[in-house]
């Protein structure tokens, strides 16, 4: 293929070398080479076939695959979701809520929880779920940042849980056990037992479902004989407050039994003090202790990478949990509420064991719900470590810990969640404890809403989930309802967690992790741009919000990136596209070889850090590629209006296959359809850090004169209005605001011969008032300089002679006087002539700007102002 030949020749080795025709930048220095596979002809199952459905990097797990649906997610589910709660506070929260407040705590939890079950299962059954469960599905669908950033809150949920389970079950011994109970005591009961779960965790996931079966038999067998004996024990049945009480410690309680009065006494709520914080209890207090009992939705997510099928198991064995823990709690609320008064609720939460008619039963099944959740939280929270580490988000950081994997379990992430979870312990009191782990699950659980909902919305194609009872607006409520009860449970906590958040994703984002997992907010922006492009309608355009729509098709190396910069603040809030035209024939070609240099054009663009889009044609010659560009660039209403091109430098094209016929001819191409034209020249020595660094005062002039036809001068006219146009939105650039750049209009009159130059100069002073452009005029003789125009000549066929050179000289000579301090010069652009004098009507140009500071030609075809 023939590159498109704007390159002087001296530079044609770089050129050749890099692909870049038009700006000859030597992509070397920026160390870039293509990603994409040379033969990859079908990318798509090429994609499909190397990576998972979700995208994740590979489809290996950290051992085999053993787990089922019940032993994987329902067993795990409900343990975690009864733990300590229902045994040791659901006394509390029935007793400080009453009948009403206590169910209405209940719905809200589980709506909130069922809402954020649909927003799992749906993401679970979009493709293949691997390793880290909620962290995978949300890294996948948010992208590395937002993935990264709620797989810490997540981990430090769990961990943060998983203390909580500890310390609420060295609770229950010293209660039970009569044993020693000061802080440091329970400090260490809580280490042991967290030493038992590490060496289980250790053994891996097939002892840990062993493990939670038969504690889940044990816990069923409880559950079932404190529902049994609320109707067995006897009535008036003497319960001892417990020691720890330092209120009435000693005072003796009784059971009432079954009966409608106690349940009326209870009916409406009564906020007492919490005998183990000493604080007032409130309703968020109450929710906050509640909802964290009820957090244990991920633990089947979380064994994910151990599940045999993630897609089925998740969904099916989620809702079979929440559906059967739902029940349990609104039966053992009722009951509680219909047959023990508050004084016994509100002063002994662990009455449950006092009522039981197998006392040892409860305390059995407090062990086993409160180690099971434990176990869980602890395994969970090592396979979301391992699956960041393995992700490589925290690079050197979480590195080691993807690296010691044996068997099923990631040695080193159990090892680390120990001792994380060793240091929480010495907060020491589960009330302390269970409004920080509410909010870190409140979090993830708003985060895996809005990856749900954004999903939903963006209406991406791949996104198919084979559970279809969800919709975005389920996400919706269930992301409103987590965000809602976080700042109601603890404001200051809920505020710093989000700060911790957008820490690590801000941390994230310029850290730039080496992955592409593919983001949703592309999906979403993708959605969003198509259908308010839909209603940009280009009928309906206005002079009154005209804006530099800019299409740059950069002709030499002069005109590189400095004229790209300077394009790039031109454009200002207007679109900016880079056109690029290769010449070939696609008969020619294997693959598309235009992509490799499309992609070059990117990566310059990133480089530069200018907001520009990129197009690249392959035509048979330069005009025609260029005129493909001029009429199909932009999409929809965003087409550009304004084409710019580097100039024609003579001896720089002397040897390019591009002649000066073809160059002129683009000029008129652009007129014909209807598109300012502008050419660019001497932008090879544009620097505008170097311009502003210089602490003198500095200039955009703007030279309203045709120099081919310098009696028909007028600033009225379509071109001179562009001219003033373009000058002023340069100026309201911040960068140059803050410079202080001035404008400066040059009117070019014959004072002698022009008997209305006085009225000259106050028409345009009124015209710049009226478009509001702050610029001075200054007046340039140009008596002594018109003489030599000989502007008889005005057809075509008097092209060679309707300027001279002298006059032409002259002029340069006047402008350069003036442009010492000039940063840039705005110069009208005449018409273009017929083919035949296309050589003249460079020389003419180049003749009149020899020398001056980076220059723009500017010819207009339509209004830009009002």
């Amino acid at each position: 293929m023939e590159r498109q030949p704007l390159l002087p020749e001296e530079h044609q080795e770089n050129y050749q070398s890099t692909g870049l025709s038009p700006v000859g930048i030597n992509f070397g220095a920026f160390d870039w080479t293509p990603t994409q596979p040379e033969d990859e002809n079908a990318p798509l199952a090429f994609y499909f076939l190397s990576r998972s459905v979700s995208g994740g990097t590979d489809n290996t797990g950290t051992g085999s695959k053993s787990l089922n649906t019940f032993f994987g997610v329902v067993i795990p589910c409900i343990l975690s979701m009864f733990s300590a709660i229902l045994f040791l506070r659901m006394g509390y929260v029935v007793g400080q809520s009453g009948v009403i407040l206590s169910i209405t705590i209940i719905l809200i939890a589980y709506l909130i929880i069922f809402l954020t079950v649909l927003s799992i299962s749906a993401i679970s059954t979009n493709g293949a779920v691997e390793v880290g469960g909620p962290y995978f599905m949300i890294s996948r669908a948010l992208g590395p940042e937002f993935g990264g950033a709620i797989g810490v809150m997540f981990y430090l949920a769990n961990v943060f849980a998983s203390a909580s389970y500890f310390i609420a079950l060295s609770e229950s011994l010293t209660a039970d056990f009569n044993i020693p109970s000061g802080f440091w005591f329970k400090f260490l009961y809580c280490s042991c037992l967290l030493l038992m779960c590490l060496a289980i965790c250790l053994v891996g996931a097939k002892m840990f479902a062993r493990t939670t079966f038969v504690i889940f038999i044990i816990v069923m067998g409880t559950v079932l004989s404190v529902v049994i004996s609320f109707f067995t024990k006897p009535v008036g049945s003497r319960i001892t407050i417990p020691q720890d009480n330092p209120y009435y410690n000693g005072t003796v309680a009784y059971y009432r039994g079954i009966n409608m009065v106690t349940f009326k006494e209870n009916l409406f709520q009564n906020f007492t003090i919490d005998y183990t914080t000493n604080t007032q209890a409130t309703i968020t207090s109450v929710f906050a202790i509640f909802f964290n009992g009820v957090t244990g939705i991920m633990a089947g997510a979380n064994m994910s990478g151990d599940l045999k099928n993630p897609s089925k198991s998740i969904p099916n064995g989620t809702l079979i949990a929440v559906a059967f823990t739902f029940a349990i709690y609104v039966i053992i609320s009722l009951l509680i509420l219909m047959s023990c008064d508050r004084f016994l609720l509100l002063n002994d939460y662990g009455f449950l064991q006092g009522i039981n008619s197998v006392p040892p039963l409860v305390a059995i099944g407090i062990v086993a719900a409160t180690l099971s959740a434990a176990l869980s939280c602890l395994i969970g929270s090592s396979r979301i470590l391992y699956a960041l580490a393995k992700d490589d988000i925290f690079g050197v950081i979480l590195r080691p810990i993807s690296r010691y994997v044996a068997n099923d379990s990631p040695y080193a992430a159990v090892v680390v969640s120990w001792f994380v979870i060793q240091i929480i312990l010495i907060i020491g009191e589960l009330n302390v404890i269970a409004p920080i782990v509410s909010i870190f699950f409140l979090l993830a659980y708003s985060a895996i809403n809005l990856a749900c909902m954004a999903l939903d919305i963006a209406s991406a194609p791949n996104f198919r989930p084979t559970f279809s009872y969800f919709h975005w607006v389920t996400s919706l409520l269930g992301l409103i309802g987590c965000m809602t009860m976080m700042f109601l449970i603890q404001p200051s906590y809920a505020g710093g967690s989000v700060l911790l958040m957008v820490f690590l994703v801000v941390i994230i984002h310029y850290r730039e992790p080496p992955i592409s997992w593919g983001s949703i907010s592309q999906a979403l922006i993708f959605h969003q741009v198509r259908k308010y492009l839909l209603l940009l309608d280009i009928r309906k355009d206005h002079v009154k919000f005209w804006r530099p729509q800019i299409l740059l098709l950069v002709s030499d190396l002069d005109t590189g990136t400095g004229l790209i910069s300077f394009v790039n603040d031109l454009k200002k809030s207007g679109l900016f596209v880079l056109g690029n035209v290769c010449i070939g024939d696609m008969d020619d070609q294997v693959n598309d070889s235009v992509q490799e240099d499309y992609n070059k054009w990117l990566f310059l663009v990133d480089q530069l850090r200018v907001k520009a889009f990129v197009e690249v044609t392959m035509a048979s010659s330069v005009r025609l590629g260029a005129q493909q560009l001029m009429r199909i660039a932009g999409l929809g209403g965003m087409k550009p209006n304004t084409i710019i091109v580097g100039f024609y430098e003579s001896e720089d094209f002397k040897q390019r296959s591009l002649d000066i016929v073809e160059y002129v001819s683009m000029i008129r191409d652009a007129i014909k359809l209807r598109k300012n034209i502008c050419l660019a020249r001497h932008f090879s020595s544009y620097n505008k850090t170097l311009l502003f660094d210089n602490p003198g005062k500095i200039y955009i002039d703007i030279w309203p004169i045709n120099i081919i036809n310098p009696t028909t001068n007028g600033f009225f006219d379509t071109t001179s209005l562009l001219l003033l146009q373009l000058s002023c939105i340069l100026n309201m650039v911040s960068s140059w605001k803050k410079r202080s750049v001035e404008l400066r209009i040059f009117l070019c009159i014959d004072l002698a011969a022009d008997v209305g130059a006085t009225d000259q100069v106050t028409k345009l002073r009124q015209l710049l008032a009226k478009l509001r452009i702050p610029a001075s005029v200054e007046i340039v003789q140009f008596g002594d300089i018109l003489p030599l125009a000989k502007p008889d000549s005005l057809n075509d066929s008097d092209w060679p002679d309707r300027v001279t050179d002298d006059y032409l000289n002259a002029v340069n000579s006047v402008v350069q006087s003036r442009c010492q301090t000039t940063a840039v010069v705005f110069f009208y652009l005449p018409l273009p002539p017929a083919d035949q004098f296309s050589q003249r009507y460079m020389d003419q140009l180049e003749i009149a700007t020899s020398g001056f500071p980076p220059t723009l030609f500017v010819h207009g075809v339509s209004a830009v102002t009002s």
